[in-house]
């Protein structure tokens, strides 16, 4: 599956998003504005769905996880079964 490659304009995080999905709003690690970098075909690394808007995005291997999603302002739970239900 084609992927589009994002980076962001601050601090250089990057993620990946299918074909079919909008680009992403902002950084899901630093909230600054992303850029389209290129194309990739299935590149390796760890899906997320964001529990509140559905928005679906990869990070590469070995890339830091993500602290809020792409789209809108929800927190991500980095630790195994705990609940976040705010956005700050």
């Amino acid at each position: 599956m084609a992927h589009k490659l994002y980076e962001c304009n601050s601090c250089g995080y990057v993620i990946f998003v299918a074909g079919e999905q909008r680009e992403p709003d902002w950084c899901p690690a630093c909230r600054s504005r992303m850029s389209h970098a290129g194309d990739e075909h299935d590149p390796p690394g760890q899906d997320y769905v964001c529990d509140e808007c559905a928005y679906a995005f990869r990070t590469p291997q070995g890339a830091n996880p993500p602290y809020k999603c792409a789209s809108c302002n929800r927190t991500i739970p980095n630790e195994p079964n705990k609940r976040v239900n705010h956005r700050l």
